[in-house]
């Protein structure tokens, strides 16, 4: 009965989920506050069970109402995506050549692949 139970209704993606209410500076407990929605069934469908259609209106309603914070997007990974090593280099600031002072330089932003570590064992 319970694994009937948990293919009914509608499926929330948890990783989605977790990234809307980090994008808010929500937990699940204030989210659970704000939608009427118990905290137990927030905990059941972060683990992949389906909620009620009038569930789901009330958790998608109470996200709308609060605006993500400004700059959020910059720092939290987007859902799904994972980080690979070495995948993007950050930018390097270098002068350029023949500048007289600190002042005067030419700064560029540019970005360089990452030297690579020749160091040999001991």
């Amino acid at each position: 009965m319970e694994a009937m139970a948990r293919l009914a209704g509608v499926k929330i993606d948890p990783q989605r989920l977790d990234f809307e209410l980090a994008r808010r500076g929500l937990r699940a407990r204030d989210l659970s506050a704000r939608s009427g929605v118990g905290e137990a069934t927030l905990s059941k469908l972060r683990h992949g069970y389906a909620v009620t259609p009038a569930t789901f209106h009330r958790l998608v309603r109470a996200l709308t109402e609060i605006p993500p914070l400004d700059g959020a997007d910059l720092l939290l990974a987007q859902p799904g995506q994972k980080k690979t090593a070495g995948a993007s280099t950050p930018p390097t600031v270098h002068a350029t050549e023949g500048s007289t002072s600190a002042t005067s330089r030419n700064l560029s932003l540019t970005s360089r692949p990452a030297s690579k570590s020749t160091t040999g064992a001991i």
